[in-house]
């Protein structure tokens, strides 16, 4: 049966579970064989090596997991937070140097989203700096500031102040 076929007879629901009693739970439908009754079984892929048992696997993954979803890295949060901290400091007058110490970031958006620990703050700024929205200004040999990029204006829109 095709998987059109199992999702208008109401054996896939709108998650694409099925429930297996084998298990006593719901599975996912690509674990399962192909009318949706069993685990699918070991076989030798097309490049000559054996597949991993599903129901091994997925026996694995509720010992080790549960029922709990992983978190979602959430870039478009860390973005606007390091938008706002650079603009606010791009606009202060009283600082002779543009630019805020990465750690100092870090700490800041922490305290404003108790949710995101450092490696994931870390990992965004890390890839916007190769997406060169940001960039890792060198002052000094120790002192590195986190200043706007090349690519800034094209992913950060800010408002104008009109006088």
């Amino acid at each position: 049966m095709t998987y059109e076929e199992l999702k208008k007879k109401n054996i896939i629901d709108e998650n694409d579970e099925v429930w297996i009693e084998k298990v006593k739970s719901k599975v996912h439908f690509s674990y399962l064989n192909d009318d949706c009754t069993d685990f699918a079984k070991q076989h030798i892929d097309h490049y000559g090596k054996l597949s991993i048992c599903k129901e091994w696997f997925w026996k694995f993954c509720q010992k080790h997991y549960g029922n709990s979803t992983p978190k979602k890295y959430n870039y478009g949060t860390v973005l606007n937070e390091v938008a706002d901290i650079l603009i606010r400091n791009y606009n202060d007058n009283s600082k002779r140097v543009k630019g805020v110490r990465k750690n100092l970031l870090i700490k800041e958006i922490k305290e404003k989203n108790k949710e995101l620990n450092t490696g994931i703050v870390s990992r965004a700024i890390k890839k916007m700096c190769l997406h060169n929205i940001i960039q890792i200004h060198q002052q000094t040999k120790y002192k590195k500031l986190v200043i706007k990029g090349n690519y800034w204006n094209s992913h950060i829109k800010e408002k104008k102040n009109d006088k």
